[in-house]
């Protein structure tokens, strides 16, 4: 690390060592999954998708038992 920036917060080092935050990480990793799924370099099972509405998080469609109010 940095030594002129050990002190600072997280989110301030992240940004002047020009790191990428979580949430680019994560959207990174899905439109990665998404390239592979399209182009048949990684097969999925259609039964494990599971679809989650952006107004509250939660699942919707789901059919496997055993998770409850998701």
């Amino acid at each position: 690390m940095v030594l002129e920036l050990q002190y600072e917060e997280r989110m301030k080092r992240m940004k002047e060592m020009g790191l990428p935050t979580l949430q680019d990480r994560r959207e990174r990793g899905d439109l990665i999954t998404m390239y592979k799924i399209i182009n048949g370099i990684e097969k999925i099972d259609k039964e494990d998708l599971v679809l989650v509405t952006e107004e509250d998080g939660r699942t919707r469609g789901q059919r496997r038992s055993g998770w409850g109010n998701v």
